[in-house]
């Protein structure tokens, strides 16, 4: 597993910075959108490519209708360095949804451990 880490992350070096510098839109020309639907946010609690910070002002960005759920031990690629904890934050997720429908509450930031 630790291979496929290596090489996702240093395979074509170059091409994905010139990606990733492609992707930043500055603050200041992005307004605010009000979603109708609820947003949930996985997001590797050590992810180096875009840290915590940016997940609490992203979820803040979003509001009280939009959900955060940090998974512990993990970074940038939490589906292939921690798969079980990120299916279950899924599942779980997957499984608000029906009672999303019924009964809409606020959102908060969970933490996820395992």
């Amino acid at each position: 597993m630790k291979k496929s880490h290596t090489l996702a992350l240093s395979d074509n070096r170059e091409g994905k910075l010139q990606l990733l510098e492609a992707l930043v839109i500055p603050d200041d020309t992005v307004s605010n959108h009000q979603f109708q639907q609820r947003i949930h946010l996985l997001w590797g609690e050590g992810d180096k490519i875009f840290p915590m910070e940016i997940a609490n002002d992203l979820k803040r960005r979003l509001g009280d209708e939009s959900e955060l759920i940090k998974i512990s031990k993990a970074g940038h690629i939490s589906p292939l360095e921690r798969p079980c904890l990120f299916n279950k934050c899924l599942k779980t997720l997957l499984a608000s949804l029906q009672a999303e429908f019924t009964i809409m509450g606020k959102g908060g930031v969970k933490s996820m451990t395992g």
